[in-house]
């Protein structure tokens, strides 16, 4: 797995590229889609603190604006905002190519509860597993880094 970093505003994103030939095992593989990238989104109470969260939506934003998700990527977006598993961790938007409506729903993002950092990471790990159709497999995660669910 390659891990890149890089510090936008007060927050951390991370690029999880996982070395994994999906292909082999009859997947879901789709050769129009070149990316499947998942943006992983903290929420949380931390992020409150110093204006983080509005520093996050901003790099979120920008990722659609920069050129790292092109036309033929298909996108996701995960928010985590609380140590409850089954409710703080979720799929806001299934993978698609239609990237219109992500903007609206990044701006509608608030803080909430605690930081399931290492549950969202493998929540979205397991999600591209199973869910992804591009040849190239990015999760970006916007947070502050901090875990506090135990």
């Amino acid at each position: 797995m390659k891990l890149v970093a890089f510090i936008i505003g007060l927050c951390l994103i991370v690029l999880l590229v996982p070395n994994i030939v999906l292909a082999q095992s009859g997947s879901l593989i789709n050769e129009d889609i070149e990316k499947s990238v998942i943006l992983l989104f903290d929420s949380t109470g931390s992020m409150k603190d110093n204006n983080k969260i509005e520093s996050a939506k901003i790099a979120a934003k920008n990722v659609f604006r920069s050129g790292v998700i092109n036309e033929n990527d298909e996108v996701a977006l995960i928010v985590f905002d609380a140590c409850d598993n089954v409710i703080g961790i979720r799929v806001i938007q299934s993978f698609t190519i239609v990237k219109s409506d992500f903007i609206s729903m990044i701006d509608s993002l608030s803080p909430n509860d605690g930081t399931p950092l290492y549950g969202a990471r493998d929540f979205a790990k397991n999600y591209m597993l199973q869910n992804s159709r591009g040849r190239v497999k990015k999760i970006i995660m916007f947070t502050d880094g901090m875990e506090t669910c135990k």
